[in-house]
């Protein structure tokens, strides 16, 4: 006599029963993260008014972000935590001089704008030597913390990580973009 049918039938209801006693332990969905392709990365040229390869001072990318986030709500109100890692690559180009290079990135909510918590900007130094060098990666934490309701749950918000560019880096980006 064959039990299998029988012992697989009680499993199947066990896991059934055990599902329906469990608390709801459900996390919300994160915020959906998003890299601007027009602030993507950023080109440094020396000064003057060069424009080839031959004037860039150093490339900087985002290569990738990996996140993920949690949300604490007492009495219909808390705050989300969300941590990012945001991965970069810079190299630099035959007009580097070598030395200290400043990186600036943001970490946007429009969701918050105008509050200045809307848009928080991070600076990052690294180190070169002088010309061109081949792209060095490294990782950024971020952590942002947002308000949140059940009506506003933390994935009702969008977050947006680029470069804080100048005019003229941003102009020279959509150049490129078309």
């Amino acid at each position: 006599m064959n039990k299998l049918p029988g012992i697989l039938t009680a499993s199947v209801l066990g896991a059934v029963l055990l599902a329906a006693c469990a608390p709801d332990r459900t996390v919300p969905p994160c915020p959906n993260v998003r890299v601007d392709s027009a602030t993507a990365n950023v080109t440094q040229f020396r000064d003057g008014p060069g424009r080839d390869v031959g004037d860039i001072v150093y490339q900087a990318e985002i290569v990738n972000y990996e996140g993920s986030c949690t949300q604490d709500l007492t009495n219909d109100e808390g705050e989300a935590e969300v941590e990012m890692e945001v991965e970069f690559a810079l190299a630099t180009g035959a007009a580097s001089p070598g030395g200290d290079i400043p990186l600036y990135y943001f970490v946007a909510l429009p969701q918050l704008f105008p509050d200045p918590a809307g848009k928080q900007v991070f600076e990052v130094r690294r180190e070169s030597r002088a010309g061109a060098s081949k792209a060095e990666r490294w990782t950024e934490r971020v952590t942002i913390t947002l308000p949140v309701t059940k009506a506003r749950p933390s994935a009702a918000y969008d977050i947006y990580v680029g470069f804080q560019l100048t005019d003229e880096q941003l102009a020279f980006n959509r150049t490129r973009i078309r």
